[in-house]
């Protein structure tokens, strides 16, 4: 697929690192640690058992999930479904995986989304059953996800988005389960406020093939087929509805210019349009 991220202006936020503050961006499709211009350096230093400075840290949670689909599950669904999560409740996630301090969720965030209750930390002994050894290693990835889940979510929802949108489309050409759930919770809030239905109405598959796929309506029943693709290159971007049409492609991604084929209706053909957008809406289309 064309490089969907271009529909995207650069977002930045301030993160900790150390004792201080600093800026990470994403651009292109990735992130950019402005106060680490040798971040790849740093991160051999780091596995090679030196300090690894928090921004290094958290790029490296970025590429270790850009492909992990399970993640939309949790990841918002639309701009309304907010997810606050601070660097405060990072830390305190960070102490509780080392076996210091007590369980903390973010309140935003379901007990059912994230791993569950986290068990004994002490490493059991070498001539301890191998099955108490899986379970104790098994603990430690699930207290690890959770960590870097947390510190993913901690940036906002700008990179929430993005992170998404690369998920998805790293997995364009692969309509798992997972990603077609992600696709129907994401597009039938979107159709349904289109529409003005409800979006149990609303049916949504993976289209598979060429082109854009289809939507249509009877009475107040909508069904929809679309590329998982459209989770990146229209959902994430921001693009799902302009000037009263459901857009169902980015034919030409760009900021602030955009050609997209969007539909008047259920059931029409898509039309072309250009949109020009500024940071915090849509201008014209």
């Amino acid at each position: 697929m064309d490089a969907w991220y271009r529909s995207l202006p650069p977002a930045t936020t301030r993160v900790p690192c150390g004792g201080a503050e600093h800026t990470v961006g994403w651009a292109d499709g990735k992130l950019v640690l402005a106060d680490h211009p040798d971040a790849e350096a740093e991160m051999v230093l780091g596995a090679l058992g030196g300090d690894k400075p928090g921004c290094v840290e958290l790029a490296e949670i970025w590429d270790r999930r850009a492909g992990d689909a399970d993640l939309l599950e949790i990841l918002p669904r639309s701009a309304d479904d907010e997810i606050t999560v601070s660097w405060n409740h990072v830390e305190q996630t960070r102490n509780m995986a080392a076996g210091r301090g007590r369980t903390v969720r973010a309140t935003a965030v379901s007990a059912a989304a994230l791993p569950g209750p986290l068990f004994s930390r002490a490493a059991p002994p070498p001539n301890a059953p191998l099955r108490v050894r899986q379970m104790h290693a098994e603990a430690q990835a699930v207290r690890q996800r959770q960590l870097e889940l947390m510190t993913l979510l901690a940036l906002g929802q700008e990179f929430q988005f993005r992170l998404a949108g690369g998920i998805a489309a790293t997995h364009a050409d692969d309509p798992a389960v997972a990603l077609t759930v992600a696709l129907a919770g994401r597009f039938a809030p979107v159709a349904a406020r289109w529409l003005g239905v409800h979006p149990d109405d609303i049916t949504v598959s993976a289209h598979r093939g060429s082109g854009w796929g289809t939507v249509r309506a009877f009475g107040d029943t909508v069904w929809a087929a679309l590329p998982i693709e459209w989770l990146a290159s229209v959902w994430a971007c921001g693009l799902a509805v302009t000037d009263g049409h459901l857009v169902v492609a980015a034919t030409e991604p760009g900021w602030p210019v955009t050609r997209v084929l969007a539909l008047p209706g259920p059931g029409a053909d898509p039309v072309e349009l250009t949109v020009h957008r500024q940071t915090g809406g849509t201008l014209d289309t």
